[in-house]
């Protein structure tokens, strides 16, 4: 299926004005495009504010040859294993279709503050739709019915090399992601950090004429993403990190623009307290922790590198160690390693074709239960034809193979094609 529309898209042959491969730089502020100029028709300016409006319509549809954690933010394949009960990995083929991906964001900025004029002011507000709304008669997502879901929602202050944020967005380490699997964005199979409530502050400064060193840290909300609470509702009701009394702090120092602004790289890492009122194996405190680095190259002026490493431990609310974070019957913090690599080649003015691969692997001496995920990899291929004007079409294929500490292996393939439509 991938390679029939590949090859339609190739003898296509649109031309268009070359537009940058995915993968942003380091510490990007949002996933939006590019705002329109400014005077444009989604551009106003009100009391010194410029406001832009932006956003993207688009539509997926999956396919799939087994079960995976979630049709679209896809992380694993379940197991085949006859143990299970019911078995459902074994030659199930589904589909999927779903617009939940479009969004609308609103950009504000100015260039001064009436009682810092050397200070500048940004922010963004950003919704989707990738919420989900059950149905009242079978428990089932209801398509047609996606409720909003809060992306970004941040305030940014800059004077000079130092900035200040405030608000949700991308957290501070892992920086970049793959190009392939928007929803999911192959976390869990690689690829660490979300969206987080926090407060950041950085520092950039040149070392010459084109490169330079920046540097930030954060304190951010421990638990956003996997609400972590081992001691049950009926104890505390509250987030293990909440209890903790302690924010989660992450940081990192890059290097941008180096060698004729070819390449960015970075090292990072973050360290996190959680707390339960009643003890878990015989604990109530827990740990989580990483250390890790981000590379993008240049490699040509139509070939780009991207890729990140990491190693850590209780990972769960970072998107690592395949959604795994504490062994509640051993209390023992899943320590696991992973990261991904991409090539994004760019054939044609409109056209780019990537292959890549991601992987994260716990380490089985802190797994205990049968049904534990240990392995995670998952190579894929994706292609996207852009025609301009916001315009594009893409496809691609994720191919996943996840080892379970006693239970057999799932394998599964997911292909999928999107059509966006940016302004």
């Amino acid at each position: 299926m991938l390679c029939v529309i590949t090859a339609a898209l190739l003898v296509c042959g649109f031309q268009d004005k070359p537009q940058t491969p995915p993968n942003p730089p380091p510490n990007p502020p949002a996933e939006a495009k590019p705002q329109p100029a400014p005077g444009g028709p989604l551009n106003f300016e009100v009391a010194g504010n410029r406001i832009g409006i932006y956003g993207i319509l688009r539509m997926d549809m999956y396919y799939g040859t087994a079960r995976v954690n979630h049709n679209e933010f896809t992380y694993y394949a379940l197991t085949p294993d006859p143990s299970q009960t019911p078995t459902i990995n074994e030659r199930n083929n589904w589909i999927d279709f779903t617009p939940r991906l479009s969004r609308l964001g609103v950009k504000v900025d100015r260039d001064s503050l009436p009682f810092w004029g050397s200070a500048r002011a940004s922010g963004v507000l950003e919704f989707d739709f990738q919420n989900r709304a059950t149905s009242e008669t079978n428990g089932l997502e209801s398509e047609s019915r996606e409720l909003p879901r809060l992306r970004h929602a941040y305030i940014k202050v800059t004077s000079g090399g130092l900035s200040f944020l405030a608000g949700q967005t991308w957290d501070l380490i892992s920086p970049l992601w793959p190009g392939v699997n928007a929803d999911g964005m192959m976390w869990n199979t690689g690829n660490l950090g979300d969206r987080r409530p926090q407060f950041r502050v950085g520092w950039e400064t040149p070392i010459s004429d084109d490169p330079g060193f920046n540097i930030a840290v954060a304190a951010a909300r421990t638990g956003a993403i996997d609400r972590k609470n081992l001691d049950g509702a009926a104890s505390d009701n509250m987030r293990d990190g909440d209890d903790s009394g302690r924010p989660m702090l992450q940081g990192r120092v890059g290097l941008a623009r180096l060698f004729d602004k070819r390449v960015d790289v970075g090292v990072w890492g973050h360290f996190a307290w959680e707390r339960t009122e009643t003890k878990i194996a015989g604990r109530n405190h827990f740990y989580s922790n990483s250390v890790g680095a981000d590379l993008k190259a240049k490699i040509l002026n139509e070939l780009t590198f991207a890729g990140e490493i990491w190693y850590g431990k209780n990972l769960s609310d970072l998107r690592g160690g395949i959604d795994q974070g504490v062994d509640t019957a051993t209390g023992k913090e899943i320590v696991s390693r992973g990261g991904w690599a991409e090539l994004v080649a760019q054939l044609a003015d409109p056209y780019f074709i990537a292959v890549g691969v991601g992987v994260d692997d716990p380490r089985d001496g802190t797994l205990s239960a049968a049904t534990q995920r240990s392995h995670n990899i998952a190579p894929y291929i994706w292609n996207k034809l852009d025609f301009g004007g916001g315009v594009a079409i893409g496809a691609e294929a994720i191919f996943w193979a996840t080892d379970y500490f006693n239970l057999q292996t799932g394998r599964a393939n997911r292909y999928s094609l999107f059509v966006t439509y940016a302004f």
